[in-house]
Formats: structure tokens, sequence, C-alpha cells
């Protein structure tokens, strides 16, 4: 089976729970930076709505026993570079950007922007 998929912004602040159960309620999750081409697609869209100010955006990732991985528990890939700060309520993971994108531990309480992903299963018609 192969996936599209979409992305879609919100510019409203939110913590990293609602933000997941929005996505969900929705039929999508919080973005997974899971390939360079997401990370890419990510980086251009994202970095051209900053306009050179600076953004934080709640994409999915949790610290669980000192590792990142995503909600269904795969571990997390290096494609956004993690800036720790080892707080210990800093257990979900924001991207900050400007004109280029970095991501970075934070609490669940604090209030950021999010990018939902959506799949749609692609047909091929013969």
């Amino acid at each position: 089976m192969q996936y599209q998929i979409c992305l879609k912004y919100f510019p409203v602040p939110a913590s990293y729970s609602t933000a997941q159960a929005n996505c969900q309620a929705e039929g999508g999750d919080l973005i997974e930076i899971d390939s360079q081409e997401k990370y890419d697609i990510f980086k251009d869209y994202h970095v051209g709505v900053a306009n050179s100010t600076l953004i934080q955006v709640w994409v999915q990732g949790e610290k669980v026993g000192g590792q990142w991985q995503f909600d269904d528990g795969t571990p997390i890939p290096g494609f956004c570079p993690i800036s720790m700060s080892n707080g210990s309520t800093e257990v979900h993971l924001r991207a900050r950007i400007d004109t280029s994108v970095v991501c970075a531990d934070d609490a669940n309480y604090s209030q950021y922007h999010y990018s939902c992903q959506y799949r749609r299963l692609l047909t091929l018609n013969n």
C-alpha cells in the first residue's frame, strides 16, 4: 500500500496534548519527522511561514526512558537535530523555526502552534 501525506499547519497556541488530540479528532496525527523528504517539506513550508521571525511548532515526539520516540514507540531518527535542556518535565518535541529548523524538548503545558499529518491511501487505476 502506498500513502500520500498531507500536512496542515495550525497557527494557534495549544499544549502538546491538546494539539495531539486536535489532530486525531480530524483523522490525523502530529507530524512525524521520520524522513529527510518530510523534514525538507516541513522546513521549506514553515520557514516561509516564519518569514525570518521565530515560530515554534509541536511535532510528534516523546522522551521515554531517555529515548525519543514517536507515538507508536518507534525511535525518532535524526533528521531534525534535537537540542535538549533535559528538564525533568520537558519530554515533548517542538520545532523552533526562523530561517532554519531545530527540534527541542519542552513541557506538555507550553503553548505552541502545531502541524498535523494526514495519510491518504493511493489507489492505482489500471
